[in-house]
């Protein structure tokens, strides 16, 4: 008796039993009556502890072996052993008095101690074996977890798959309307249709040949609708799943190069002066991306922080990748494209003030008459592109590679340039008006033949002397030279350069010396 009450008594026995209705219970929760798997809710604790489960309880059963394997596979095999001996003894006596050796006293067997011996017996022999099939309920477990995952995964797989159809989902669109022969100007002629309630624009002295009879014209446009749910699914399957984050990305970036360049766009300038592009990049004449694309930027823009130091994590470090981008007279300020590749992209009057762009690769980008105004540039790459007529006033550049960018007639006004890379850089006409640059901008072999430089504080950039030519670039007395040098001490070397103009004397004194000096840096108009 006293056996069967150190055994139910001790520790190691709750344990176990406690050990094994959690495994019953986790499989419980993991699955439903019917054996299928529960759907996953992100914010419960039980979903917590579901997907790291296995390591929990397989930490939990070695911890619970290394303390059993004394009990229960010595203390209690052995006591098994001694009552079963004790219970083959007694029976032997068939109820037969006999004499204690130790103390003398008799006793006699009985029914009552035979069936507590039996019960001692029967209660340690099911302890034992419940120890035993331990180790295959744990095995079940894990095949359940690793069913569930793969579960799980086909799931994610299948909506991905779902999702990626809508993007390409597209709607049948009746329009009536009928066909117009015209006669233009210089009498050849053009085959155009007349939409009903619309009117037909007629090019210059054309006029009209022959109309046919009104019909109805079918044709299937992208069904926004649709794609737009497609999109927010992308989304929020990149929010459930981690490991199908930038394979999203991927796919929305595809969708966005792909889709963006499907709509009418303003001719480009005729001559391609970097007065033309400025003139023809007009602020305000940016158009709005259509509703799909727009919610493809939210989403990529509304990745988390989390999210996106898991890719810079990889190897090598993910970047959204939008090169060539057809986004020419775009408008697209302020949006959130940090490290994004943006390679030969082509943003020809787009509107990107304000835009975050740190880090962007923008090699070989098409930036014409764009508008960068307060723009994020730190530490971009934008050798090669180009930016004539480009308005980058105000546009934070620190750091910024402009290795042989063509930047003849940018508006430079109040850009900040400390640490910029500025070789070869092409800055003939340039507007360089309270720029900021240091010691660590690199001006070498940059060209600033014509441009002009007011404002500019060259204290820390003795680099600027080997540009600082009258001949070369105009500037008056408000720019200050490497060593604290101003226009009113005596040492100030350009006796002709000292004033400090007013803004309209200061624009009307550059055009007329950029007119005699560098007439080909000059705006068409004032040629």
């Amino acid at each position: 008796m006293d056996s069967y009450l150190q055994v139910v008594t001790h520790p190691f026995l709750w344990i176990a039993a406690g050990f094994t209705v959690l495994i019953f219970l986790i499989q419980g929760v993991n699955s439903t009556k019917d054996g299928t798997q529960r759907k996953a809710n992100r914010t419960s604790p039980i979903n917590h502890l579901r997907r790291h489960y296995v390591s929990f309880l397989t930490a939990a059963a070695l911890t619970l072996f290394a303390g059993a394997l004394w009990f229960y596979l010595f203390e209690v095999g052995l006591s098994i052993h001694d009552l079963v001996d004790l219970l083959r003894e007694r029976a032997a006596l068939e109820r037969a008095d006999y004499t204690d050796a130790e103390t003398g006293q008799i006793t006699f067997a009985s029914y009552e101690d035979l069936r507590n011996i039996g019960y001692t017996a029967a209660v340690l022999i099911g302890v034992l074996a419940a120890t035993a099939t331990l180790i295959f309920s744990l095995i079940r477990v894990w095949t359940n977890e690793r069913t569930t995952r793969a579960t799980e995964e086909g799931l994610i797989t299948d909506r991905i798959n779902k999702a990626v159809e809508g993007l390409g989902a597209e709607k049948k669109v009746d329009k009536i309307g009928r066909p117009v022969v015209i006669v233009k100007a210089d009498d050849t002629q053009e085959a155009l249709i007349e939409w009903e309630n619309t009117g037909l624009e007629l090019p210059a002295l054309a006029k009209i040949h022959e109309k046919a009879r009104w019909q109805v014209f079918s044709r299937s446009e992208p069904n926004l609708e649709v794609r737009i749910g497609a999109i927010l699914s992308l989304e929020r399957i990149a929010q459930d799943s981690a490991r199908d984050h930038i394979q999203i990305m991927e796919i929305l970036c595809a969708y966005i190069r792909e889709n963006i360049g499907n709509r009418p766009i303003l001719p480009l300038p005729e001559d391609r002066t970097p007065q033309s592009w400025r003139a023809w990049g007009k602020p305000g004449l940016a158009a709005v991306p259509r509703l799909d694309i727009d919610m493809a930027l939210k989403v990529i823009e509304r990745r988390g922080a989390g999210r996106k130091a898991a890719e810079a994590a990889q190897e090598p470090a993910f970047q959204l990748g939008l090169e060539r981008l057809a986004g020419t007279g775009l408008d697209l300020r302020g949006r959130a494209l940090e490290k994004a590749v943006l390679r030969g992209a082509e943003l020809q009057g787009a509107d990107l003030g304000f835009a975050q762009l740190q880090g962007a690769d923008l090699r070989r980008a098409k930036l014409q008459g764009a508008h960068l105004g307060d723009a994020e540039l730190k530490g971009a790459d934008l050798r090669d592109a180009e930016l004539q007529g480009a308005h980058l006033g105000g546009a934070k550049l620190q750091g910024a590679h402009l290795g042989a960018a063509k930047l003849q007639g940018a508006d430079l006004g109040g850009a900040k340039l400390q640490g910029a890379n500025l070789w070869d850089a092409e800055l003939q006409g340039a507007n360089l008006m309270g720029a900021e640059f240091d010691a660590a901008t690199d001006l070498s072999s940059a060209t600033l033949r014509g441009a002009l430089l007011r404002f500019v504080d060259f204290t820390n950039v003795p680099q600027i002397d080997a540009h600082l030519d009258p001949d070369q670039v105009f500037f008056d007395g408000s720019i200050t030279l490497p060593g604290v040098i101003t226009s009113d001490m005596p040492k100030w070397p350009y006796e002709d350069r000292r004033d400090v103009l007013e803004f309209g004397d200061l624009n009307r004194a550059w055009r007329a010396w950029q007119r005699e000096h560098h007439p080909d840096t000059l705006p068409d108009h004032l040629r």
